[in-house]
């Protein structure tokens, strides 16, 4: 009875292998999956930074274009005010 059993243990014992082999691989897979996934979020963090540093400067530029335009219609009321004055005399 024992001989009849051994062929049917020896078939358990080589799934049992191939399912550990394969568990092996997957944990592997994970492995890499999950270092992929961090080198993913330092990336995403790098460029949500240069992002905001982008954001940053573009309002700057912004802000100094609009004072510029502003100092341009100053300038030009008062020429347009200097040209009143010479032309009325």
């Amino acid at each position: 009875m024992l001989l009849s059993v051994l062929p049917e243990l020896e078939n358990y014992k080589s799934k049992i292998n191939q399912l550990e082999e394969e568990n092996k691989s997957l944990e592997t897979s994970l492995q890499y999956a999950q270092a992929e996934i961090e080198d993913l979020k330092t990336k995403a963090n790098g460029a949500e930074s240069q992002q905001q540093n982008i954001n940053a400067e573009q309002e700057r530029i912004n802000k100094d274009l609009r004072e510029l335009q502003r100092r341009h219609i100053k300038l030009e009321c008062h020429s347009r005010r200097g040209n009143l004055k010479w032309g009325s005399a």
